[in-house]
């Protein structure tokens, strides 16, 4: 608080010298811009509530037990063949045989309760959270060097003016250099000290809970919890844009909607660990800049302290390590993690994770330690709102891929490792993991037009030249036709081997994990890696976790490759129509609509490319300072 304090004065003094007319600071408003970043980028869960009434519809059709099958396999809370960041497994989160403490609502039951009452107002407000940092990291007996390589930084979005700016900080007991924030005290975020550097990539771990809140005396506002009934809270947090922004309130936090469980209406409220707690995140910048670290041991002692959910990365001049922080919460056994609990006061949380707890790793055996905000270790449950944390294929195989491409004798250069990075930036992910999955699928069976054929031809000579989205000649299309194949049909193919079970709720899940988050997105989301569990499956490949259900063409060879085939045929026909030519070489996607655009000033588009956008650093270290 000393530290914020100063902060503010001088903050104040500049505004004072500038005859400004902005009210002066308080530690308030650095409180509050530190909780506005962390719930960009610091959070996971709390979207029980749409997914349950999914679960709902899932039932509804398919019967409860196989509903819930499906709705688990969707899901992928765990999953033993995904890839991970550390060695090891952490246990965190499991889905009970029965859970008495969760909650189905009806489908399509749901409806929010924005704080502001203006829609583009509350779509403005709402956060966006990002999921394209990545780190690639080397260890001293896989490099070339002999000592730690790290190339890494996050994705913190394309604005201007900047959310963070660079500092060289030399001042008594902070001395470092890296990016800082408005909410930062003279503190690192990312950066280096004397000898060592850091980064982050969101880990989204489940911080956030809904609850079903009971209603009362025939009121919207009256709720039960612990046998009484309560009056909600009100929350006045002032305007936006001269809208009010205003909230009812429980005992678990701010009310986000209403429902139905069983034709009943209840109230949806939200609460997050974090919550009063976003300051305390400030504890671990400042121990990252005032001289404290030294070790893989004292890192992560201090990311233990912020309640942010972050995986946090280090390295120094002999080893390199990771820790995932968060206020985990302990839930009671009869909860399921993914679905709302019963807000009546028997089911509330029963304490948070130790640090030793949190998934952790120093030095991996293989040399290599990656992150694309993917599952960082295997046991740890993802949040509820994190459908693809665990796929078995994830746009990380691009860094792992590319990093096993470039290898010379088991080592890599800084350069090497850059270049990784560098190529799985401009790279299609569902060229990488999931063409070479089609091909091996329809292999042996006949294509319905020579166009349908034509275009698997396409798609799998784009895969083998590296699957790049390029437009290398600048005349605003994407040069390898294979993309624009891509493009056209996925969504045809997604439909196609997911309808079977799906249905009619096709475009639902699609609202919750979408079928591709293309490009200028950063390709985290995707139907993709339902395919490579499902068709990896079918085709009798080894799954160390297949889902419990069979999807495409409900497990029959014949049927399934039929069905992707009359996909791609179909989705022939409609990019012929759009291109304007039926020669299926001819297509192109249009490189000018996945340009990257800033916000809230748009000064100029950038070419698109999928990597950190804030510090990025390319660091190693010769030498240490004595270890305390």
């Amino acid at each position: 608080l000393h530290d914020i304090d100063l902060f503010v004065t001088g903050i104040n003094a500049r505004l004072r010298a500038e005859k400004s007319r902005q009210k002066p600071f308080t530690r308030v408003d650095i409180f509050g811009v530190n909780a506005l970043v962390g719930q960009i980028f610091g959070q996971g869960g709390g979207d029980e509530a749409r997914r349950s009434q999914f679960l709902g519809g899932l039932q509804q059709r398919l019967g409860k037990k196989q509903g819930e099958s499906v709705f688990n396999d969707l899901r992928q809370f765990k999953n033993a063949g995904s890839p991970t960041t550390v060695d090891g497994k952490f246990k965190y989160g499991s889905i009970p045989d029965r859970a008495p403490g969760s909650v189905v609502l009806d489908p399509q039951s749901f409806t929010a309760t924005p704080a502001v009452a203006d829609p583009v107002l509350a779509r403005a407000a709402a956060p966006r959270p990002v999921q394209a940092s990545n780190t690639l990291m080397i260890t001293a007996d896989h490099s070339t060097t002999g000592k730690p390589l790290m190339v890494g930084g996050p994705q913190i979005g394309y604005f201007y003016p900047g959310l963070t700016y660079e500092i060289d900080m030399q001042a008594p007991d902070l001395v470092w250099r890296g990016a800082t924030s408005a909410p930062f005290p003279g503190y690192m975020l990312i950066g280096r000290g004397e000898d060592f550097a850091t980064t982050l990539t969101s880990a989204s771990g489940d911080v956030i809970d809904q609850y079903v809140e009971k209603l009362c005396d025939g009121s919207d506002t009256k709720y039960l919890y612990r046998g009484k009934c309560l009056d909600m809270g009100n929350f006045d947090a002032g305007t936006l844009s001269g809208s009010p922004v205003t909230f009812k309130t429980t005992v678990h936090g701010p009310v986000v909607g209403y429902a139905t469980v069983n034709g009943q209406r209840v109230a949806i409220s939200s609460k997050r660990s974090s919550y009063g707690k976003d300051v305390v995140d400030l504890l671990f910048n400042r121990r990252l800049s005032n001289g404290s670290i030294d070790s893989p041991k004292s890192f992560f002692k201090a990311a233990s302290k912020t309640p942010q959910t972050f995986n946090s990365f280090y390295i120094d001049n002999k080893h390199v390590a990771e820790y995932t922080s968060g206020l985990l919460p302990i839930r009671p056994e009869g909860v399921d993690p993914g679905l709302p609990t019963v807000g009546t006061g028997r089911y509330e949380w029963k304490g948070f994770l130790s640090k030793a707890e949190h998934p952790q790793g120093i030095d991996p055996e293989d040399g290599t330690m990656t992150n694309w905000n993917n599952s960082v270790a295997h046991g740890f449950g993802a949040a509820d709102d994190e459908w693809g944390r665990n796929g078995s294929a994830q746009r990380v195989d691009l860094l792992d891929k590319n990093l096993a491409r470039l290898a010379r004798k088991g080592k890599w250069s800084l350069p090497t490792v850059t270049s990784a990075m560098n190529a799985a930036a401009t790279q299609d992910v569902r060229a990488i993991d999931t063409v070479p999955l089609l091909k091996r699928l329809l292999k042996g069976s006949n294509a319905p037009s020579p166009r349908a054929q034509q275009m698997l031809a396409l798609m799998v000579n784009w895969s083998k030249a590296g699957g790049s989205r390029l437009d290398r000649d600048l005349d605003g299309k994407i040069d390898d036709p294979g993309a624009a194949v891509m493009d056209g049909s996925w969504d045809n193919i997604a439909n196609a081997f997911l309808a079977p079970r799906l249905g009619s709720q096709l475009d639902e899940l699609d609202t919750l994990f979408s079928r591709f988050d293309l490009p200028p997105d950063g390709q985290y989301a995707g139907w993709y890696q339902y395919f490579d569990r499902d068709i990896s499956a079918l085709l009798g490949r080894t799954v160390p976790q297949p889902f419990e259900n069979a999807y495409c063409g409900k497990g029959k060879l014949k049927a399934c490759q039929s069905a992707i085939w009359n996909a791609i045929d179909a989705s022939g026909a409609e990019i012929a129509a759009a291109q304007g030519t039926e020669d299926p070489a001819a297509w192109r996607s249009d490189a000018t609509r996945e340009a990257i655009k800033f916000i809230p000033i748009n000064l100029r588009t950038m070419r698109y490319a999928n990597r950190p956008s804030g510090i990025q650093q390319v660091i190693s270290f010769k030498g240490h300072r004595p270890t305390k």
